[in-house]
């Protein structure tokens, strides 16, 4: 197997799969077709390279750049009306709704909603993103937080 499909087959493995650490964002409907949207891109941009950039490129750029279609493809492919799916894609390691977690006050508490805000956070007018997640509790109360999603 040459070496460029071997990449695109440990990187589909490695994101259509739950993982210790990482949940697929992608849903098993979509992963045939963005898997062959995605190789057909990387592919294209592989043929593309000068004999230079073949000689300077990184295998971990080379898992970026797949990665990257791999990514930009997924939201063709999903309804873009999905709020919490496009959050999922976009934020594969962030809490999703459904997920239970375990309050220090409340005790266990199911995520029944969240989105993603840009906030001012100083007079120079920067910007950073901040995930609200609203929980439900065992015994039935909602509340909510929020948290810096991280760079």
């Amino acid at each position: 197997m040459k070496e460029e499909y071997q990449l695109v087959e440990e990187g589909c493995k490695f994101w259509f799969n739950d993982n210790e650490h990482v949940r697929t964002p992608f849903p098993k409907e979509i992963q045939k077709d963005l898997k062959k949207k995605a190789q057909q891109l990387y592919l294209d941009y592989i043929k593309n390279l000068t004999p230079e950039d073949r000689q300077e490129i990184t295998d971990d750029e080379l898992v970026s750049v797949f990665e990257m279609f791999l990514f930009s493809e997924s939201i063709t492919l999903i309804d873009e009306e999905d709020k919490d799916l496009l959050l999922s894609i976009h934020y594969p390691f962030l809490p999703r709704t459904g997920d239970v977690v375990n309050d220090k006050e409340k005790g266990e508490c199911t995520i029944i909603a969240r989105n993603v805000t840009e906030k001012e956070v100083n007079d120079q007018k920067e910007k950073k993103l901040y995930m609200r997640v609203e929980l439900k509790t065992k015994k039935g109360e909602k509340w909510e937080t929020e948290f810096e999603v991280p760079a």
